[in-house]
C-alpha cells in the first residue's frame, strides 16, 4: 500500500512537472530515497515532498516565495522537510489532507513559539552531533538571557527571535556571504529592525544606530574596506544572547580587541575616577556607533575638544592635554616636511631607500604615541614623541643630503663642461691647423 502511494506520488509530481515546467520531480522525494529524520522526539519525512511542489506553484508570492532560498538553505540540504516545523502530511497531494490537524499542521508558527520550535533540534546534542557537532547547543539558554528573549518572554512580540536574523527558508551558515548573518550582512539584519523608527516606536531607543556605525572607522572597515575581522553589531553586543553592554563591561568589550589600550587605560588616574563615577570608559571619549579615529585635535583643549568636557583650563588634565597637543602637532608639522623633502629627493631621481625606512618607523613610533595616550604618562609620552621626532629628523637629513648630492653632481658636470671646451676648442684648431699646412704642401689628405 506504502509503496503503491509513492508510486502515484511520483507519478504525480512527474505529470505536473512536465504540463507545467515545475521543478520537477526532484522536489518531490519519497521516504525511500531520502530516509527517516529524528526531529523533536518524532520520525519525520526528510526532504520538502509534495509541499514544496505545490508552494512553488502559488502565484500568490506569500505562498511561493518560500520555495525560493530551499536549494540553499542549510536544513532542506541536510534532508529535512517542510513538515519538521509546518506540521501536516508531506506525501499528501490534497491541500486539504496535507494541512489536516490530524496530521500536526500548525501552519506558520507563533512568533513566541519559534524559539521553541528551533530549540528542539539545536539543543538536543546528541541529534545535532549527526549534522554539525561545531555547532553550541546553548543558543536557547543564552536567548532566554538576552533583551530580545526576556521581552518575548513579557509577550512583546515585536523582537527578533531566530527567523528574524537567520531567515526562516534560506537559512545558510554564517561563513556564506549570501548568508543575513554573515559578518558584512549583519549590520544591516540588525538595522532591519532597529534602523526601522516606525517598528520601534515605543521601545525608547534610537534607530540611527545603522547610519552612524556605517561612517565609523569600524563600519569603513568592513562595509566599504571589506575587513571582516571589524566588529559588527554582535562583536560588542553578542549574539544569541545579546545584551547593551554595562558601564563597567565596556572597556572590556572594547579591550577584547584593543587589548593594550585597555590596560594601559586601567593604569590611568581616569580608571579609578570613571569607576567611582560610574562613567563609561572608552565610549566617553570615543563614543558608540559613531566611532571616528582619533585627531590631534582631541587634545587641543577647545571648545570641541572632548577633554573639556571634564576639564577646565588650567587644571592638571587641561595641562596634560595642551602638552600631548602640542608635541603632536609639531610631529605632524615635521612628517609633512620629511614626505616632501622625501618626494622631491625622489623626483630627481635620488635614492633615499634610508629615509622611507626611517618613516615606516615612524608611523610605528606615532602609533605607539596615540596608544599611549590612554595611559597619561607625560614623561613615557615625551620619551616616545622624542623618539619619533628622531626619526623625522633623520629622514629630513637624508633627504636634504640627496638633494644636496643631486645640485652637487649638477656642479661637477657643469665645471666639467666648462673645462672640457676649451680642450675641445684647442683640439679643434690644432686640427683645423694641421689640415692647412697638408693643403698648402700638397700632400694628399690620408686615407679615412
Amino acid at each position: 500500500m506504502f509503496c503503491a502511494s509513492t508510486s502515484r506520488l511520483r507519478l504525480f509530481c512527474l505529470s505536473l512537472a512536465l504540463m507545467n515546467g515545475g521543478p520537477g520531480l526532484g522536489h518531490c522525494l519519497a521516504p525511500s530515497e531520502a530516509g527517516p529524520v529524528a526531529a523533536g522526539g518524532r520520525i519525520s519525512i526528510a526532504g520538502p515532498g509534495q509541499c514544496q511542489f505545490c508552494h512553488a506553484q502559488q502565484a500568490e508570492v506569500r505562498l511561493s516565495s518560500p520555495t525560493v532560498g530551499l536549494a540553499f538553505d542549510v536544513h532542506a540540504r541536510q534532508g529535512l522537510g517542510c513538515a519538521d516545523c509546518h506540521g501536516g502530511d508531506p506525501l499528501a497531494t490534497e491541500r486539504d489532507r496535507a494541512h489536516t490537524a490530524a496530521a500536526g499542521f500548525v501552519g506558520r508558527p507563533d512568533p513566541a513559539a519559534i524559539p521553541v520550535l528551533c530549540a528542539r533540534c539545536h539543543s538536543n546534542p546528541a541529534f545535532m552531533v549527526t549534522y554539525n557537532p561545531g555547532l553550541p547547543v546553548d543558543q536557547w539558554e543564552k536567548y532566554k538571557t538576552s533583551r530580545h528573549g526576556q521581552l518575548l518572554e513579557m509577550g512583546v512580540l515585536k523582537v527578533a527571535q531566530c527567523v528574524s536574523c537567520h531567515t526562516a527558508h534560506n537559512v545558510r551558515p554564517a561563513h556564506d556571504p549570501e548568508s543575513s548573518v554573515s559578518p558584512a550582512n549583519i549590520p544591516r539584519t540588525c538595522a532591519h529592525c532597529h534602523g526601522d523608527s516606525k517598528y520601534m516606536a515605543g521601545f525608547g531607543i534610537p534607530t540611527d544606530q545603522f547610519d552612524k556605525y556605517r561612517a565609523s572607522v569600524h563600519g569603513v572597515a568592513l562595509l566599504e574596506k571589506g575587513n571582516l575581522g571589524a566588529p559588527a553589531c554582535n562583536g560588542c553586543h553578542g549574539n544569541h544572547g545579546a545584551v547593551p553592554p554595562g558601564v563597567q563591561s565596556l572597556a572590556h568589550v572594547c579591550g577584547v580587541c584593543h587589548a593594550i589600550n585597555r590596560d594601559m587605560f586601567e593604569k590611568s588616574p581616569h580608571a579609578k575616577v570613571f569607576a567611582i563615577q560610574e562613567i563609561a570608559p572608552c565610549t566617553v571619549c570615543h563614543g558608540y556607533h559613531g566611532i571616528t579615529p582619533p585627531t590631534a585635535r582631541t587634545f587641543d583643549m577647545e571648545a570641541d575638544s572632548v577633554c573639556v568636557t571634564c576639564h577646565v583650563q588650567d587644571d592638571a588634565g587641561w595641562k596634560a592635554g595642551k602638552a600631548m597637543y602640542g608635541q603632536v602637532t609639531e610631529l605632524l608639522e615635521l612628517r609633512t616636511k620629511a614626505e616632501t623633502l622625501l618626494d622631491q629627493a625622489e623626483m630627481l631621481g635620488m635614492d633615499v631607500s634610508d629615509g622611507r625606512f626611517l618613516m615606516r618607523d615612524f608611523r610605528t613610533s606615532f602609533f605607539q604615541l596615540r596608544t599611549l595616550s590612554h595611559e597619561l604618562d607625560l614623561n613615557a609620552y615625551a620619551a616616545k614623541a622624542k623618539e619619533a621626532r628622531d626619526q623625522l629628523t633623520k629622514a629630513v637629513q637624508v633627504a636634504h643630503a640627496a638633494i644636496d648630492e643631486f645640485y652637487f653632481r649638477r656642479k661637477g658636470l657643469w665645471v666639467s663642461l666648462l673645462l672640457a671646451i676649451p680642450l675641445l676648442l684647442l683640439l679643434y684648431l690644432k686640427v683645423r691647423a694641421l689640415d692647412v699646412n697638408r693643403a698648402a704642401s700638397g700632400r694628399p689628405a690620408p686615407e679615412e
